[in-house]
């Protein structure tokens, strides 16, 4: 497996995986952390990863590393 497909498929587990924990939908979690929802949802739904600027924003808005986010 490519690193880029890891990332994606492993950020697509953790987006899901803080639905989970905060109880929101793909749409909500973006819209807490300011990032656009059709971002989130491309990249869940896609398998490709956001950019470095709403990957911060997803990180500082739910505690957590871009590390984490990436499955690193």
């Amino acid at each position: 497996m490519s690193n880029n497909k890891y990332y994606t498929a492993e950020f697509k587990k953790r987006i899901y995986e803080l639905c989970r924990i905060y109880d929101v939908s793909v749409g909500r979690l973006a819209q807490r952390a300011g990032v656009p929802r059709n971002v989130l949802y491309n990249a869940v739904n896609n398998n490709c990863v956001v950019g470095i600027k709403n990957l911060i924003k997803l990180s500082e808005t739910y505690s957590v590393s871009v590390d984490w986010l990436l499955g690193r």
